[in-house]
């Protein structure tokens, strides 16, 4: 299985694209307890320390063989992960980590494992993240005004983890509840994911395949009720032709039923691409083409190519691709917390006609992992932000989908060690597509940094950064932004700690939404605890 997972980790990311606007703080305690370490327009706690129950490591997750659509407000090429590492299991059973302060910004981490090992393994979770106070927009004229943004995200896993196979399932609800000067929104999501993959590397078929059903329903003020049906099904199969070559076939189905709003059509994606994958020691290739079948259907190439020496300590990979991808109103709303019904025109599915993408990776000075890549890509109709301006002076939000092409360049550094750990996601973007009067542009440059300290694993100290470009339209400028903060946790024993942080340390006003500014500098204090 490595050596197809090593070909799968060359991917440069055929659908890569540019971070901007609103994104999704929350952290998502799952059964992989994924957390999306470059969304975090909230104040919400990160878990600089890792908790006893799961060590976090980086992990990039470049989806070479499939296009994941990204939504329209995040536009960023990698997809990085905190991972849990496999440890030994030193008998915490439940982990809290909660936290409040001013402004308030509710912070609740609770995750409790009856089974930690063993052949079946289960446990459930539980967080909530969120705002609650004054707001204010870059018109203005609107002045200040109370909202909040609450979201939240519980449920049960169950793993059955064999020696040939492993099966997962999450039963989970997610709520997201918005309120501004304007109208009141009450989001809720119920979805079941299962998962199987082959556990072992030696076999004759490889296969990794996952499947999902949600229906979610938003209830709005003066807008009415939206709910919605899905259901997604992806996947691969690997099975052995001879001795270096294998045939690996990807396919994904995606499916969205909206109703509650007239004239939004079903969102519906099907896509293969069958592929030869040689493994040459050193040398790894997989070719073949990706076909998609939406509103409309095309055919890609699909060829990824990596050499890695036999020392291991650095990776050289080229990717040259396509696809299609479509988003639904669930991912929307996960990205954009303000999204609503009246952003809807109806859901355009996104072709990238054509990518190229180059990277370097490797480690230094065994501690300093890197990951410097480019490429370019042509894309149609790909979601940007909309703003347009009222006959009031009122901006107004939504989505529009434009067609441009993208050159991208991307830097990832991690520094792990006994004291200190330090992370850089750092991009640069350059596109040919021109502000306009409905949609602003995106951001050139983008930076999320962090690092901390410790002293004797009893005191830690870290500091966290995000830079984000500047956005126009033909009327409005929305200026760049620097959004820095200073977190401190102090550890009273094995199972007692008590942590603050403190945000938005230079007051600047953090257009990350253009019309929710939650600005002003925040301060959140908690403790965490841990129990046998």
């Amino acid at each position: 299985m490595k050596k197809i997972l090593t070909i799968t980790a060359a991917a440069c990311l055929a659908c890569a694209s540019v971070f901007a606007q609103n994104l999704n703080p929350e952290v998502q305690v799952t059964n992989d307890y994924q957390a999306r370490m470059a969304d975090v327009h909230k104040k919400g706690t990160v878990m600089q320390v890792p908790d006893s129950l799961t060590k976090f490591s980086i992990a990039i997750d470049y989806s070479v063989f499939r296009t994941d659509y990204k939504g329209a407000y995040d536009f960023s090429p990698y997809s990085i992960a905190l991972a849990p590492e496999a440890r030994p299991y030193d008998g915490a059973r439940f982990y809290l980590r909660t936290g409040a302060g001013y402004s308030f910004h509710p912070v609740l981490r609770a995750v409790y494992t009856p089974f930690p090992k063993g052949l079946v393994r289960g446990g459930a979770y539980l967080s909530l993240d969120g705002y609650a106070g004054k707001y204010s927009s870059m018109d203005d004229g609107r002045g200040l005004w109370s909202g909040r943004d609450l979201s939240g995200k519980g449920g049960a896993m169950l793993r059955w983890n064999k020696e040939s196979f492993d099966l997962s399932g999450d039963l989970s609800w997610n709520g997201i509840f918005t309120a501004d000067d304007a109208m009141v929104s009450n989001y809720n999501k119920a979805a079941l994911d299962m998962n199987i993959h082959s556990n072992t590397e030696d076999a004759k078929m490889i296969y990794d395949i996952d499947a999902g059903l949600h229906y979610s329903a938003d209830g709005v003020s003066a807008l009415g009720r939206l709910s919605e049906f899905g259901y997604v099904f992806d996947g691969y199969l690997v099975p052995e032709i001879s001795s270096g070559l294998r045939l690996r076939v990807d396919v994904r189905s995606q499916g969205s039923w909206i109703s509650g709003v007239p004239g939004i059509s079903p969102v519906l994606l099907n896509t293969a691409a069958p592929k030869a994958v040689f493994d040459w020691g050193t040398l790894k290739l997989a070719a073949g083409v990706r076909l998609a079948s939406s509103k409309k259907i095309t055919i890609h190439p699909d060829i990824r190519a990596q050499w890695v020496p036999q020392s291991r300590k650095v990776g050289v990979s080229l990717g040259i691709g396509g696809g299609q991808s479509v988003g639904d109103y669930a991912h929307y709303k996960s990205q954009d917390h303000w999204f609503n019904v009246s952003y809807l025109d109806g859901f355009e599915p996104t072709v990238e006609k054509i990518s190229a993408t180059l990277a370097v990776r490797g480690l230094l000075l065994s501690r300093l992992h890197y990951d410097l890549s480019g490429g370019y890509r042509i894309l149609n109709d790909s979601p940007v932000q909309g703003l347009s301006v009222d006959s009031f002076g009122l901006y107004t939000p939504g989505i529009v989908f434009a067609d441009y092409s993208q050159a991208w360049g991307k830097l990832l550094l991690n520094w792990t060690g006994e004291r200190f750990n330090m992370n850089l996601d750092a991009l640069y973007s350059h596109t040919d597509l021109e502000k306009g009067p409905t949609w602003l542009s995106l951001p050139s440059f983008s930076i999320d940094a962090d690092a901390s300290y410790n002293w004797s694993r009893r005191i830690y100290a870290g500091v966290r950064c995000k830079v984000l470009g500047a956005r126009e339209s033909t009327l409005v400028s929305l200026p760049a932004l620097v959004d820095l903060g200073l977190y401190g946790e102090y550890f009273f024993g094995r199972s007692f700690s008590a942590w603050a942080q403190i945000g938005n340390l230079l007051d600047q006003r953090l257009s990350y939404s253009p019309t929710h500014i939650a600005g002003g500098i925040n301060f959140t204090a908690g403790i965490c605890l841990k129990l046998q």
